[in-house]
């Protein structure tokens, strides 16, 4: 394995269990990394349109579509950890 090889599988291994860890820690207030990600975009650079919100989430469209709409069907929460 060359260490280019090496060292994509061990960054893959590293993004999968930061995923993990994460929505363990989100558990709680409903929302999971996906979710998290979008809210945290929004939060810090503010309104967006869906397709360059989509972009700096770095998803397509029709995948940030379903993550919004899974917001909308939660509905406001109020965030456990302020």
């Amino acid at each position: 394995m060359s260490i280019g090889n090496g060292f994509a599988m061990e960054l893959g291994r590293v993004s999968r269990r930061w995923r993990t860890r994460l929505d363990e820690r989100l558990r709680n207030t409903g929302l999971n990394q996906a979710r998290w990600t979008v809210l945290l975009q929004l939060s810090n650079f503010g309104p967006a349109s869906q397709r360059e919100l989509a972009e700096r989430v770095g998803v397509e469209g029709p995948t940030l579509a379903r993550v919004l709409d899974r917001l909308a069907d939660q509905g406001p929460r109020r965030a456990p950890f302020h």
